[in-house]
């Protein structure tokens, strides 16, 4: 599972932040700035970091527009400081950064959007049945479907133990195809492997060369086959493993999220899991 999810890390690159273009009028500096491939449901922490000459920190407190704990993305962003009010002199040169962090989304805010969702699509299908029943009242409320859940890591244990069961779940399609096609080719893999057995233990029973090797090279064929079935089980049991993993996505509870570390900028791989 590493392995696979350690490719996505080499995507990776640190926020694109756009050089800032300052304007000063009197004691005030406009600071404009985009935060690239952002939108505006995207949240992050801006602050800005302002140097003199000296390497000295200057203390900005009267800071007004997309700064703050927490600002949303897309657009271009607007920054004014009134070095006036702070006491600060603009005839020496200040190096002025702006200092972005993301911020990933909490577990209420991911409950909420779930909830609406779920609201969404049921005010659509009542919708639906509205017209179907040709706005009867009641009819609607009587066709209403119930509403199942699953968590991720439960659909994921389903398929470890048969194959598609977890994606029939969830999709409504045959993936319980893949487990009777796996399960078929271990049954196989067993028999043609007790057979070349057998098959090897009746060498003994011949005195002629030719008996003997006709009946080796047919226990060899048989345990060939009994490899090539068991790798294809063993196959179809991974790759619904990882089918699994990318078709339950929308289902927070088991995540692989590759991250960069703030620090080192160096890609890493995160496993969490919620219960």
């Amino acid at each position: 599972m590493f392995l696979v999810a350690a490719p996505l890390c080499m995507g990776q690159t640190r926020m694109a932040i756009s050089y800032p273009d300052l304007d000063q009028k009197d004691q005030v500096v406009h600071i404009s700035y985009h935060i690239a491939d952002s939108r505006p449901s995207d949240r992050f922490s801006v602050r800005l970091l302002l140097t003199n000459q000296q390497g000295e920190r200057i203390d900005a407190r009267t800071l007004s527009g997309d700064v703050g704990p927490e600002v949303h993305g897309g657009g271009e962003k607007r920054i004014a400081w009134d070095a006036g009010a702070d006491s600060v002199s603009l005839a020496d040169p200040i190096d002025i950064r702006i200092l972005v962090k993301a911020l990933t989304p909490t577990r209420r805010e991911l409950l909420a959007l779930e909830e609406a969702q779920l609201e969404k699509e049921a005010q659509a299908q009542m919708e639906r049945e509205s017209l179907v029943s040709g706005g009867v009242p009641g009819a609607a409320i009587q066709a209403q479907p119930q509403i199942k859940t699953f968590t991720r890591g439960g659909l994921v244990f389903r398929s470890l133990l048969y194959p598609g069961w977890g994606l029939s779940v969830v999709e409504r399609k045959p993936h319980w195809i893949k487990g009777l096609a796996a399960y078929s080719c271990v049954a196989g893999s067993v028999v043609l492997n007790r057979k070349a057995i057998e098959t090897y233990g009746q060498i003994a029973d011949f005195e002629d060369y030719p008996s003997k090797d006709e009946r080796y090279q047919k226990a060899v064929m048989q345990d060939n086959f009994s490899e090539i079935l068991a790798y294809t089980a063993a196959g179809i049991w991974l790759a619904d493993f990882v089918w699994t993993l990318i078709g339950t996505r929308g289902i927070q509870t088991f995540e692989v999220h590759p991250k960069m570390d703030p620090l080192s900028h160096a890609p890493m791989i995160g496993l969490t899991y919620r219960f």
